[in-house]
């Protein structure tokens, strides 16, 4: 995109202003109907009225309304009627003169002095006699009248659309006629919208608004700066065809325009015409420059209000924007040297110039950042480096006690003064106390300076200054400027021979490329374990041991990965090395939740969590939280036991992890959770609110460029889109994702996506491309020892009964059964529910019925009692299907009904309207077509589905008769009593006879008498 120097940027569609948009268009309805009034816009200059006006013009016209527009500007405040002379010309200028004459009716005479001089010369008006004058007041209320009244009775024909924009430049007059003729609107086709900047109401328009208030006439539609998001977007869609901004653009651009529309399109086409904004094949690139160039607009325009200052006003503002931002009013008296009284005084015809806004007693900041930045423009280079000076030693003399509270101004300050030496002391402390508060875009800014001085001043960098910036960056998502930390640190360690920094650079350098790249990781990784071991160092070595465990997990070498871990963590706790400790149990978590064993892995992760608390590990509790709920969910156990976590616990491990990961400025481990936080709560049947949440972590890795997030992603986007029983959308995720993965080597991802795959292929009923992409991996599922072979087990066995081949598909369950890890101690129930239904299904299909509804109820439970919802209605209707076969007709009916409640209920969670409705027919359209309910089924209906005779036993269960007593009471053998028993538990979903009285009771059915 290049962009001539006299065409403007602009956003071509309005973005963040969609309820704003809405409140308008609903009192333009309102008007079409008869309900006429008065609507304000407000907002600071650049916000929008204006675009947002345009869009409500553009509403109008389709509404056949008449339009008429105003608009005042500065010198109108000495101009009466002002905009409503621009209103009657507009209103009057298409018309002959016979309708001139019929539109200004018995009201001509007393709108003379306001009509178009050409207008006043038709001989149909200047025949007309003048009116009787009347005193000023009385006249005025006259002229109001008349003008009203043409408006009005122009609404007769066809509904009319007023606008005055820019209101804070009014005269008095002009306002007046507003308040009387907004007395006058109601019950009129009639709306009127006022524009005005909230951040510049003089006296009369204040004494005006009020009066709206009490009168209550005032609708008002506040514009508020846009989003970090709608900024995002707002970029997105100018640069267009760019899927994510540059590094970096996003957060400087917010900072600087705080999300005002107008200096975001002004600064946007400063970066390009200056050619620091460039678009290429692969995007568009950023050359960040040391200051920003000011647009020439928004420079005339704070140009523009100092000229409203006094010389020394101007002179305090141009010391206050060499300070920063914000700025403390004692600095600035120290460096000015008036007296307090003095300087309120200066400051005060600051604020009135809405150049400046006090935030405390002690400390005032510009408006804009840009109203900083303009004013330090139109210093000299050598004046800015002077002030910066004075400034640096006015501080160091201020807060000689307290400088670690001021250390990043001084760094700053000592920079731009160019004192070299002082500038590396300050930001070095301040980028160290950076990295300690987790904040590591301070960081790379302080790291940057320190090494800009050590430059000026010809001095070697140490290695841990480009280290420490590296470890910022990676934090960041900053790969490339990361790797490139990385070797100069490890390229300078060992030049010096420092053996340990050059392992601990080796160690960095593997950990960055899992991301990218997991062979070149993998060498580095080597070469860090045996630089450990040439260096005799016991510690080093653990230590090497853990980086490379995390390795061979992410190679997929699991059970060497988990005997290297062990070996590192008995190291560990033979030191009582807690921090250690705490981050070799994380990854020993995930290395039995990769080898398919959710319920160690859940007692790994809290141990993990306990000792990452303890020592304040941040950013690796923020990873433990999420995998913790990941293994808690439904779907952290297609083919093994979970440890069945609510719902509630999940969310708040992983609202905290995000929290953390905010604090952090951590972008890929905030990527990571809003990924699997999508997952987890659509395995709940959260379907929409699960779908937001994965589609805001797309966003972030692929801002980031983190490939291996981005596999994760598609991949969950593909188990999402199943779910939503959408199968087109999770083939083509599956697609996308698998590129990511096979760039990245990631054979655990691979297989997943491509499991997706046979899954979207079967739903759609092409088996053969399923079984194709079977093959693929194949040799995975023959001897499954980790998580995605076992998955990859499972899905091949449902395929086998799409196939019609039920015997293969239940020796793949009944392998699958026999090998899940059962070794947790004390654990909730364990239960299987996916593979529990595969299992009944294929005992069905080859007529086993008995044994596949007794399967088929305890899959039933298990996904009742891990809140499994889209996986229950599935089983409900499986089990429908068994009942029918074996005439249960009642209990068939009951379970379809169920199935029927459970879609109903997912497909509330669903606001997408398309995938709503896809949803909807899809899942529907498996079911048998719902019959008339006769009254015993409504009755087993009000009851959980049990039938009268379950009803009956589970009332005297609830009045504590035994099995015996039971089936003495109703006459039948014990064992069809504990068949009646097995059945009440399965429907209900509970586990206890104790249980099963509670429900009795909260049913009102304990006290019966059978």
């Amino acid at each position: 995109m290049t962009i001539p120097f006299h065409q403007p940027v602009v956003c071509p569609t309005l973005i963040g202003r969609s309820a704003e948009l809405t409140a308008l268009e609903d009192c333009l309805e309102a008007a079409a109907h008869g309900q006429g009034g008065i609507v304000l816009l407000a907002g600071e200059a650049g916000i929008g009225k204006s675009r947002l006006v345009a869009e409500l013009r553009r509403s109008a016209e389709t509404q056949d309304f008449q339009l008429l527009g105003g608009q005042c500007f500065p010198t109108d405040r000495a101009c009466p009627y002002a905009p409503l002379l621009e209103l009657l010309g507009a209103f009057l200028a298409p018309l002959s003169p016979s309708q001139i004459v019929t539109a200004l009716g018995s009201s001509a005479r007393a709108l003379v002095p306001l009509l178009p001089e050409q207008v006043q010369h038709l001989l149909e008006l200047a025949s007309l006699s003048p009116l009787f004058p009347l005193d000023p007041e009385q006249e005025q209320r006259r002229l109001f009248a008349a003008l009203s009244d043409v408006f009005l009775r122009a609404t007769t024909s066809r509904p009319l659309l007023l606008v005055i924009e820019d209101l804070h430049w009014s005269d008095e007059s002009t306002l007046e006629f507003l308040l009387f003729f907004a007395r006058k609107t109601a019950g009129h086709r009639l709306l009127a919208a006022l524009t005005y900047r909230n951040d510049e109401i003089h006296q009369p328009l204040r004494s005006w608004l009020s009066q709206f208030d009490r009168e209550r006439q005032r609708q008002e539609v506040l514009l508020e700066p846009l989003s970090r998001a709608n900024t995002e977007t707002f970029l997105q869609t100018i640069l267009q065809g760019t899927r994510s901004l540059p590094a970096g653009m996003l957060e400087a651009l917010y900072d600087l325009t705080e999300g005002n529309p107008f200096f975001l399109e002004e600064v946007l086409k400063a970066l390009i015409v200056a050619g620091e904004l460039v678009e290429g094949e692969d995007g568009w690139r950023w050359k960040r420059a040391d200051t920003w160039h000011i647009p020439l607009s928004l420079h005339n325009a704070v140009e523009l209000r100092l000229t409203h200052l006094s010389t020394d006003a101007r002179r305090v503002l141009q010391l206050a924007a060499v300070a920063g931002r914000r700025f403390d009013f004692t600095l600035l008296q120290e460096i000015t040297r008036y007296d307090e009284t003095s300087l309120v005084e200066l400051m005060k015809e600051a604020i009135v110039a809405q150049l400046v806004i006090e935030e405390s007693a002690e400390q005032f900041a510009f408006r804009h950042a840009l109203t900083q930045q303009a004013i330090t423009a139109g210093l000299l280079a050598r004046e800015r480096r002077a002030l910066h000076g004075t400034i640096a030693q006015t501080l160091e003399q201020l807060h000689a006690a307290a400088l670690d509270a001021h250390l990043a101004e001084l760094a700053y300050h000592c920079a731009e003064a160019e004192r070299w030496s002082k500038a590396i002391e300050y930001a070095q402390r301040a980028a160290e106390q950076a990295q300690a508060l987790s904040a590591p875009r301070a960081a790379v800014d302080q790291w940057t300076r320190v090494l800009h001085a050590a430059g000026q001043l010809g001095q070697t960098v140490p290695p841990t200054c480009y280290r420490a910036r590296g470890q910022a960056y990676e934090m960041l998502g900053g790969f490339e400027q990361a790797k490139r930390d990385y070797e100069m640190a490890l390229q300078a360690a060992r030049q010096t021979q420092e053996g340990r920094l050059e392992w601990q650079s080796l160690l960095d350098l593997g950990f960055l490329w899992t991301e990218h790249d997991y062979k070149r990781s993998g060498a580095y990784f080597q070469q860090a374990v045996d630089l450990a071991r040439d260096l005799g160092d016991a510690g080093l070595q653990a230590h090497s041991l853990t980086q490379q465990a995390n390795w061979l997990l992410n190679t997929w070498q699991v059970a060497d990965a988990l005997v290297t871990n062990r070996e590192a963590l008995a190291f560990f706790e033979a030191q009582h090395d807690q921090p250690e400790m705490a981050e070799t149990l994380d990854l020993l978590g995930s290395v039995y939740k990769l080898g398919g064993d959710s319920l160690n892995a859940a007692l790994v992760y809290d141990r993990a969590i306990e000792h990452l608390r303890a020592v304040g590990n941040r950013s690796k509790l923020c990873s433990c939280l999420v995998m913790r709920a990941a293994i808690a969910c439904p779907w952290g156990g297609y083919t093994t036991c979970t440890i069945n976590g609510s719902l509630a616990a999940c969310e708040r491990d992983l609202a905290e992890a995000l929290q953390l990961a905010r604090e952090l400025e951590w972008a890929a481990g905030e990527a990571f959770a809003e990924i699997l936080f999508g997952g987890v709560l659509v395995s709940y049947g959260r379907l929409s609110a699960g779908l937001a949440h994965a589609q805001r972590g797309l966003r972030l890795v692929t801002e980031i460029g983190h490939q291996k997030w981005i596999a994760l992603a598609y991949e969950n986007f593909g188990r999402i889109y199943l779910a939503l029983l959408a199968p087109e959308q999770a083939l083509a995720s599956a697609q996308v994702g698998l590129e990511a993965s096979r760039a990245l080597g990631s054979d655990r991802t691979i297989a997943y996506l491509i499991a997706i795959q046979i899954q979207a292929y079967t739903a759609l009923g092409q088996p053969k491309l399923a079984e194709a992409a079977l093959q693929e991996v194949r040799s995975g599922a023959d001897n499954p020892r980790q998580d995605w072979e076992r998955y990859l087990l499972l899905v091949w066995a449902e395929l086998a009964l799409v196939q019609q081949r039920p015997e293969l598909a239940l020796e793949r369950c009944e392998q699958l059964l026999a090998t899940a890890p059962q070794r947790a101690g004390e654990t909730a129930e364990l239960v299987i529910p996916r593979l529990w239904k595969c299992q009944g299904e294929a005992l069905a299909a080859l007529g086993r019925e008995e044994e596949a509804i007794q399967v088929l109820e305890e899959a039933r439970r298990g996904a009742k009692l891990q809140q499994y919802l889209p996986l229950l209605w599935q089983i409900e209707r499986s089990l429908g299907r068994a009942y029918q076969r074996q005439r249960r007709l009642e209990d068939a009916h009951q379970a379809f009904a169920s199935a029927r409640q459970g879609i109903a209920l997912l497909s509330e969670s669903i606001e997408d309207p398309a995938l709503h409705e896809h949803f909807e027919q899809a899942a529907y359209a498996t079911l048998p077509k719902e019959k008339p309910v006769s009254p015993r089924r409504a009755t087993a209906g009000e009851y959980d589905g049990l039938s009268e005779r379950e009803r009956e036993v589970a009332a005297l269960i609830g009045q504590g008769k035994s099995n015996a007593e039971i089936s003495e009471l109703l006459v039948v053998s014990k064992r069809t009593v504990e068949t009646y028993v097995s059945r009440v538990l399965s429907k209900l979903g509970l586990t206890s006879r104790s249980q099963i009285a509670l429900w009795t009771r909260d049913k009102g059915l304990a006290s019966r008498e059978p």
